[in-house]
């Protein structure tokens, strides 16, 4: 004989599947909204573009963890940013999963449009708290410059760094093509926009504003 469900507990079900709803919705609602956010943000200078292995400061081989396999490209809006694990630059690691919004800037070195961007990025998460900044260093190796702790001391840079192995594995996961590139993650790992290259600091402003307010 079926179980019967009481008259609470169809309750609890009704409750659980509108806030499965609601969320879905708030999710249709945050990818149409990033549709405008996503072209504004839009690159300004040349992007630098990977060529070999990521390099520099790098950590070992095999102590770099990522959830996703390499890809060709970068991540597209809807689709599910990769959690990640690697030594962080001056000791101990750095990593990432879903849980707060999130801006990912990934970067190298030697790359002009990085030494503009990443100063702008530290200071800008000073004046957005609920948005989680990390970043990931990668290819100093490729291009004669700085090494990867020259980079962050001569930019001031107090933000986390995570440090790529000698292989780029965390760069192939993210599908990097050029420097910077920044996605924008909400809170249940979901890509809400990509930029390749260096943004302007009034339209990461205005994206990371934007990404509150879809969140």
């Amino acid at each position: 004989m079926a179980e019967r469900t009481t008259k609470r507990e169809r309750r609890e079900a009704a409750k659980l599947a509108r806030l499965e709803a609601q969320r879905r919705a708030r999710r249709r609602r945050a990818l149409r909204t990033w549709g405008i956010p996503l072209a504004v943000v839009a690159a300004i200078g040349a992007v630098a573009f990977l060529t070999t292995r990521g390099g520099g400061d790098p950590a070992p081989v095999g102590e770099v963890e990522v959830s996703g396999p390499p890809r060709s490209a970068p991540f597209e809006a809807g689709e599910t940013f990769p959690a990640f694990s690697a030594p962080e630059l001056g000791g101990g690691r750095a990593s990432w999963s879903p849980g707060p919004p999130s801006l990912i800037a990934i970067w190298a070195p030697w790359c002009p449009s990085c030494r503009a961007e990443m100063p702008v990025i530290d200071r800008l998460a000073e004046e957005f708290p609920g948005i989680e900044m990390v970043t990931v260093a990668t290819a100093a190796d490729d291009r004669p410059g700085p090494s990867i702790t020259e980079f962050v001391e001569d930019g001031g840079i107090s933000l986390p760094v995570a440090l790529d192995d000698e292989d780029g594995t965390l760069a192939r996961a993210m599908g990097i093509r050029g420097f910077p590139t920044l996605y924008f993650v909400d809170a249940e790992g979901v890509v809400l926009a990509a930029a390749e290259g260096q943004v302007e600091e009034g339209a990461l402003r205005e994206a990371l504003r934007e990404m509150l307010r879809a969140s």
